[in-house]
């Protein structure tokens, strides 16, 4: 192997080990989807069921603040 080709793996290994660390950092890997499509729409939200309780209700009172929002303040 030359030199580009070990910096290009060098590079690609670098770049998997910064993507997984950023999948299993993420912490919001449940979700829970609000409305229906056909009837005004729907917003799916993220959210981590073994976090904080209160963090979730926040979450979820966003989603739908926002949601109800795109709906034109309905």
């Amino acid at each position: 192997m030359d030199s580009l080709d070990s910096m290009l793996v060098t590079q690609l290994l670098e770049r998997v080990e910064k993507l997984e660390k950023l999948a299993l950092d993420n912490k919001r890997r449940d979700s829970v989807e609000i409305g229906t499509p056909a009837k005004g729409g729907a917003l799916k939200v993220y959210f981590d069921a073994g976090g904080d309780a209160a963090e979730n209700d926040r979450i979820l009172a966003e989603g739908k603040r926002l949601l109800q929002e795109a709906q034109g303040g309905q």
